[in-house]
């Protein structure tokens, strides 16, 4: 009997950590899929219909499209896009890195693929539990870092803390909602729709909030001190500067 509880208590513990790191939640929609998940890291990228890198294009591609590589050969990749059409495409032009962000455990995590490359502690803001919702100090939602999938917009270099990611906030789904409540006209989520199809910069003039970044100079024993940002150490948003491109994908969690 002790030995049957021991057993279950393992399978809890197991179960516990899959659903606070490995769920399917807890994965960027390029790993939806099959095992060698890859997105398009490079605007104006296209496939082409053969490996060379003179061969017919077959389709345009958008920054962040999620794609299945199926083979590599000579520095190309043949992959399979999310629209179904196959076709070769620079493997340059190809990544796998990504950035999780567990509100709960004040813990964000650098990936690549399915694989934990560094692990470091965070800082949020003063209201941390919940999703984000809409602008103001004392709005619902306020200072909140907001949740789902999101991407790395733009690299601010010479931000107000140290260096920092803009992120896609708001996403089409924070859109929805905003629409759905009156916060924003259907012109504003026309415009955050575009903007997230394209993988450019959502506005940030809206009532949902704006200026949701990862920036330096956090985790000085200070906490829950931002608007709603995720603040690291100078060093660690050093570390991540060179190898976080624009588009990555930027899943946040509870």
């Amino acid at each position: 009997m002790i030995r049957i509880y021991i057993f279950l208590l393992f399978i809890f513990i197991w179960v516990a950590v899959v659903i606070a790191d490995g769920s399917p939640e807890a994965l960027p929609s390029f790993l939806d899929g099959g095992k060698n998940g890859a997105w398009i890291s490079s605007r104006g990228a296209v496939l082409r219909a053969g490996v060379s890198s003179r061969s017919k294009i077959t389709r345009k591609t958008v920054l962040g499209d999620p794609v299945e590589v199926l083979d590599a050969k000579g520095g190309r990749s043949k992959v399979k896009h999310i629209s179904g059409k196959t076709g070769w495409v620079s493997s340059d032009d190809l990544s796998t890195v990504w950035i999780l962000v567990l509100k709960k455990a004040r813990v964000l995590k650098f990936m690549n693929g399915r694989q934990e490359k560094g692990k470091w502690k965070i800082d949020l803001g003063p209201d941390p539990v919940g999703d984000k919702e809409m602008e103001g100090s004392r709005a619902p939602g306020h200072y909140r870092t907001p949740e789902g999938e999101f991407y790395v917009a733009r690299h601010v270099p010479r931000s107000s803390f140290h260096r920092a990611f803009l992120l896609s906030y708001p996403s089409i789904h924070h859109a929805e909602k905003g629409l759905k409540n009156g916060l924003i006209n259907k012109n504003e989520y026309n415009k955050i729709v575009s903007a997230i199809e394209s993988r450019r910069v959502p506005p940030q003039n809206t009532k949902l909030g704006s200026y949701i970044e990862i920036h330096g100079s956090g985790t000085g024993g200070k906490l829950d001190w931002t608007l709603g940002c995720v603040a690291l150490e100078n060093k660690v948003m050093d570390f991540l500067w060179g190898k976080v491109p624009v588009g990555a994908p930027v899943v946040i969690l509870p």
